[in-house]
């Protein structure tokens, strides 16, 4: 009897190992499928992976980013909710879905997912540090969410906490600048609104859409030579 009950271990342990295999194996090859641009193969090879393995995280994000690649914005909000279900802190999966929710009009939602975010990774992620660009985003579905104070709150807070610990994300500093400037000035609060604006765009990582910004609030800005005008030229103020 010993001998049939170790059989039967071996058996149980060998054939759990090969489902975790194969749906590693087949959420691999939907990766593979999903790098060439065959996203209905790549989704039917995570369907399978989840078949095989429900509780598999992976599989439902990964065909989540499949789904998105097919405007199919409904059914990846599904899957990342349920690859957060089986694991709240599993790797890209809050920010995709907070991307998935602004792209479907919730803004709310979207802030909240990255604020959580936030909250989750105050450094960052993979050992990258702080990127401006998510606080930036938060606030901005904040504002369109119709909670503009609490956009300002968590920009001052960025101002005077996190800025100067942005390492690898610089190329956004004045995302969060911004986007605080344009709510500022949406508040009555032009004089600070436009300090914001001229500190962006003095920053050596600024972008086109700081002078616009700072032209529309009435800032003697000019354009950097370097850079090409759009069809018709640049905004005027």
């Amino acid at each position: 009897m010993r001998a049939w009950a170790k059989i039967a271990q071996w058996i149980r342990h060998t054939l759990g190992a090969g489902i975790m295999a194969t749906a590693e194996q087949l959420v691999q090859e939907g990766i593979d499928r999903s790098d060439d641009e065959d996203y209905e193969g790549a989704i039917e090879l995570f369907t399978r992976a989840i078949a095989t393995d429900p509780a598999y995280a992976f599989a439902y994000s990964e065909r989540a980013m499949a789904l998105l690649n097919l405007n199919r914005d409904e059914e990846a909000l599904g899957d990342f909710t349920r690859a957060l279900e089986l694991d709240p802190r599993f790797p890209g999966a809050r920010d995709w879905r907070a991307r998935t929710y602004r792209s479907l009009g919730d803004h709310r939602a979207a802030a909240e997912d990255w604020l959580r975010e936030l909250r989750d990774h105050p450094d960052g992620r993979h050992g990258m540090g702080i990127c401006p660009q998510t606080w930036a985003d938060c606030a901005e579905e904040f504002r369109k969410a119709g909670e503009p104070a609490r956009a300002v709150e968590l920009l001052e807070e960025y101002l005077d906490r996190e800025a100067g610990r942005v390492t690898h994300y610089a190329r956004f500093e004045t995302a969060p600048l911004r986007v605080l400037a344009a709510q500022l000035a949406e508040d009555g609060q032009a004089e600070r609104a436009r300090q914001l604006a001229t500190a962006a765009c003095a920053s050596p990582h600024h972008v086109p859409a700081d002078f616009t910004l700072a032209r529309r609030l009435g800032l003697p800005v000019t354009w950097p030579p370097e850079w090409t005008p759009p069809p018709g030229g640049w905004p005027e103020a």
